[in-house]
């Protein structure tokens, strides 16, 4: 007996009712699934949300480790230069070796004088400015202060003005005189008494004796 001939054996109210409930169970699911579907959608787009974040979140905790990382190797860099600087200015030996650049390259020095020392309490070190006075022909002061990068001690050229020579004619460029107005600076190391004579002071304490 098949399942045709069971249902045609059944009353009209149990026909009714079993047409009936099957549909019931179908419109279940049906608003089951539709419902669900429309609390999940939310839920995914949250959870996307959220890995989105995530993913944003490690990629700035990636700079911020690349750029801690430069950061440490700067101050390791900056620790063995301070440390490589001279503990005393030497200002003779220093004007010595740039008068020997002068004079090799055929540059004048008309002025050359020491300016008063800048100490600096974050690095501990001292910066030393002097001014110079140069004439020269265009060229060979181009020469002169890429002679100066190659001195055993750090100089570098903290200002420059040039201004041709009045009354002579300008001919070629590479010839032309100038003269220059220069501020070369150097720097040293200061020593542990002079750390020490820059730390502050501690004061004696004002509390009344017992």
């Amino acid at each position: 007996m098949g399942l045709s001939d069971l249902f045609y054996r059944l009353s009209a109210i149990q026909k009714i009712l079993l047409i009936v409930g099957a549909y019931a169970i179908v419109l279940g699911l049906y608003y089951l699934f539709v419902l669900s579907s429309f609390q999940f959608e939310p839920i995914a787009r949250d959870m996307q949300n959220v890995r989105r974040d995530i993913e944003t979140e490690q990629e700035r905790l990636k700079k911020a480790e690349e750029i801690k990382a430069s950061i440490e190797q700067q101050k390791a860099a900056l620790k063995d230069l301070v440390e490589s600087l001279p503990e005393k200015p030497d200002f003779d030996a220093t004007s010595r070796q740039i008068d020997q650049i002068a004079n090799k390259v055929g540059v004048k020095i008309l002025k050359f004088a020491p300016a008063k020392e800048e100490p600096n309490r974050e690095y501990f070190i001292s910066k030393i400015p002097f001014q110079l006075a140069l004439y020269g022909e265009y060229k060979k002061l181009g020469a002169f202060f890429q002679q100066l990068d190659q001195l055993p001690r750090l100089v570098h050229v903290d200002a420059l003005s040039l201004k041709p020579r009045e009354g002579k004619t300008i001919k070629r460029l590479q010839t032309l005189p100038l003269d220059a107005a220069v501020t070369l600076v150097t720097y040293r190391r200061m020593s542990e008494e002079e750390i020490q004579a820059m730390s502050p002071q501690t004061k004696p304490s004002t509390a009344p004796k017992k």
